[in-house]
């Protein structure tokens, strides 16, 4: 077994390579040791094991999404109205699901391209706004509560007058497609702005005002094993 782990180890450069070819042989030998009934076959993985490396440090994340960055998204919003590159109604959308991700954090396909107009409606209606995700329009199937911030109701507002309930509250595709083709930069990383970093700034800008981990676990359905 040792011969044959070094004969593995010189043969193959990848360390996956190595993974593989030698739990061949452990998987072999305990096969070996549950049809003979004889665990000695089982000892012998004890010479087949890889051994250590360092790992690689990587880092936490690859995209760096600012308060900026957002301000700047709706000073773009504002200049394509003004010059007519956009409609004033698709103006209002794009305004409007940029404030509420970035504010709230919800997953953009999974969430909020599913919300309905009557649900925000509802939500508006109560003292302190705030909305309720069933479990059906949650990627991990957790209904929860996402109260909406101020500065989101004004547009909110706007966004849902004289529209019918049962409507969707976004034109998700219309947002999504206008995004990828104009390929507005991120002032911190090279990488261009998706409809994803709203919700990657809210967890972001987060840990900069010390957002309550339990809390924001919570709203965002992320990492909630401790909430």
């Amino acid at each position: 077994m040792s011969a044959y782990r070094n004969h593995v180890l010189e043969l193959y450069e990848s360390h996956d390579s190595h993974i593989k070819t030698l739990g061949f042989a452990t998987s072999f030998l305990n096969h070996l040791a549950r049809i003979s009934l004889n665990p000695k076959y089982s000892a012998y993985t004890a010479y087949l094991e890889l051994p250590k490396r360092r790992k690689a440090r990587k880092c936490v994340t690859s995209r760096i999404v600012t308060l900026e960055d957002i301000r700047e998204m709706i000073r773009r919003i504002n200049h394509e109205e003004i010059t007519n590159e956009i409609s004033s109604d698709r103006a209002i959308q794009y305004r409007a699901i940029f404030l509420m991700g970035a504010f709230t954090g919800q997953r953009i396909e999974a969430t909020m391209s599913k919300l309905t107009v009557g649900e925000v409606r509802k939500a508006l209606e109560v003292d302190k706004p705030c909305m309720s995700i069933p479990s059906d329009k949650d990627k991990i199937k957790m209904a929860h509560y996402v109260p909406l911030h101020p500065n989101i109701i004004g547009p909110l507002k706007i966004l849902i007058e004289g529209r019918n309930d049962d409507e969707l509250l976004f034109s998700y595709h219309s947002i999504n497609m206008w995004i990828k083709h104009k390929k507005f930069p991120l002032s911190r990383c090279e990488h261009h702005f998706v409809l994803g970093d709203l919700r990657k700034f809210a967890e972001q800008h987060g840990d900069a005002i010390c957002w309550n981990d339990s809390n924001r676990s919570y709203i965002l359905t992320h990492g909630v094993s401790g909430v």
